[in-house]
């Protein structure tokens, strides 16, 4: 599960960067983004986003977890995950190992929105 969850996330990076599939734009990427203001209801006042993806903001607690702004962002996380993600996955095993991570980064997301709610 782990050297999936990095080939996952570098393929999603690429597609984002590269344009392939997905036209990278402000309004695209942030349709799949957890965004705390729209996740607790706030809104975004004056602005608005017009994407033509349309993504449920309960989904963007899980989309959002596969976004990264950089290249170095990206490495840092995936050499994170590959030092500890494999000892974890292998202590928990393969299906609570990748429970384990959705439900910590939808917590991370919520704990976020939480504590900057107008973000």
């Amino acid at each position: 599960m782990t050297v999936s969850l990095i080939v996952l996330n570098i393929a999603i990076y690429l597609i984002f960067q590269t344009g392939w599939f997905i036209p990278l734009d402000e309004e695209n990427l942030a349709a799949f983004a957890a965004i705390p203001a729209e996740l607790m209801g706030h809104g975004l006042g004056d602005e608005t986003i017009l994407s033509p993806f349309l993504v449920p903001d309960r989904f963007t607690l899980v989309t959002y977890m596969f976004l990264h702004g950089s290249w170095i962002h990206l490495l840092g996380n995936m050499l994170f995950l590959w030092v500890f993600g494999d000892n974890v996955e292998d202590a928990m095993g393969h299906l609570r190992f990748i429970m384990f991570y959705l439900m910590c980064g939808i917590f991370a997301a919520v704990v976020h929105s939480w504590l900057m709610p107008d973000f």
